[in-house]
């Protein structure tokens, strides 16, 4: 029994998202197998930005998925949108207003969001996933939040609701992942899912979700049990194609991630008000940590090459499918 369809050949798949499409390696798992082993030709295009929210998503609609002509949306939002700063230190009866307004937020959004792409971009499927879980328990120099993962838990009914309003496909990804998670813990296992920051997947997490994923498609493929983690079965290596499309993703999101984070703030809404703005980052922004310096410091290089950082990533599908296509006709 499939949870949700398989893709189909021809088929364009924009996976909308914030850090952890950003840092889409999962997705270049995904790709790798549908490219190696189905042998479809089907066009994947991570459109996130780190730190971003359905709201973002929102805004940059037109930007970050319409240029892909999709015909399939996937959506993957949450760990943002469930706002953390209102889980940090004592719990207060303005800090638990203030969840409950990010809940209320995080629907409305999802609801737009999924209008849009309806409407905007005329992509009549949406694959729902609930967001990847936040690891309050492993060993790390960054204090938990405690709160944030029953919250995320909560995200994923809504996003189940919505998925119903809009008669999309549903899978609860986040929920999956959490069991092995928590297994993982309980047995010890020494290949931990996630970073030390408590968020995001690293490669071996990201290869769990993609092995879920494609289970969840009704794929052969073994389920990635909190056993198979520990010896290190489940890991997903790239090749040298895959890395190539992980890092024409990964670059593009980056342009998107500074126009979300930074750009936004620009005193001057002109493009040479932004390059200035970027230039001089330092100085407006003096406390700044050294991501968002670095994003500032990259935005002239990145901006001016927009158009071949899409097309990159045009070209990164087209070589993956080719490089599998000519294994096939050699054998």
């Amino acid at each position: 029994m499939f949870l949700i369809s398989q893709f189909n050949d021809g088929d364009r798949v924009c996976i909308i998202g914030d850090s952890i499409t950003v840092r889409s390696y999962w997705i270049a798992c995904i790709a790798q197998y549908y490219a190696e082993t189905m042998k479809k030709k089907v066009d994947f295009f991570p459109c996130g930005v780190a730190g971003g929210t359905a709201l973002a998503s929102i805004s940059y609609m037109q930007q970050q998925t319409a240029i892909f002509n999709p015909n399939t949306a996937v959506i993957m939002l949450g760990m943002n949108d469930v706002g953390h700063s209102s889980y940090e230190g004592e719990t207060t009866k303005d800090k638990i207003a203030l969840r409950e307004k990010s809940f209320e937020n995080y629907k409305n959004n999802l609801t737009v969001l999924s209008n849009q792409i309806k409407s905007l971009l005329g992509v009549e499927r949406i694959v729902y996933l609930t967001p990847t879980p936040y690891d309050d328990e492993q060993k790390s120099d960054v204090p938990p939040l405690k709160g944030v993962k029953d919250g995320l838990l909560r995200c994923g009914l809504i996003v189940k609701e919505v998925s119903e309003m809009f008669g999309g496909e549903f899978y609860d990804l986040g929920g999956d992942l959490l069991e092995i998670l928590k297994l993982s813990h309980k047995n010890n296992t020494p290949n931990e899912l996630i970073s030390p920051d408590r968020v995001h997947p690293n490669e071996m997490g990201c290869s769990v979700m993609a092995d879920l994923f494609l289970k969840a498609q009704g794929f052969d493929v073994e389920y990635p049990t909190a056993e198979r983690v520990c010896n290190g079965e489940v890991f997903r290596h790239l090749s040298d194609k895959a890395r190539a499309f992980h890092k024409s993703t990964y670059d593009l999101q980056m342009l998107w991630t500074t126009e979300w984070t930074i750009m936004r703030d620009a005193p001057d809404k002109t493009q040479e008000g932004k390059f200035e703005y970027a230039e001089n980052y330092a100085k407006y922004v003096p406390n700044a940590d050294d991501f968002f310096r670095q994003l500032a410091r990259d935005y002239y290089k990145l901006k001016t090459s927009e158009d071949k950082l899409v097309s990159d990533v045009v070209e990164a599908n087209r070589l993956l499918h080719k490089a599998y296509q000519e294994q096939n006709k050699v054998k």
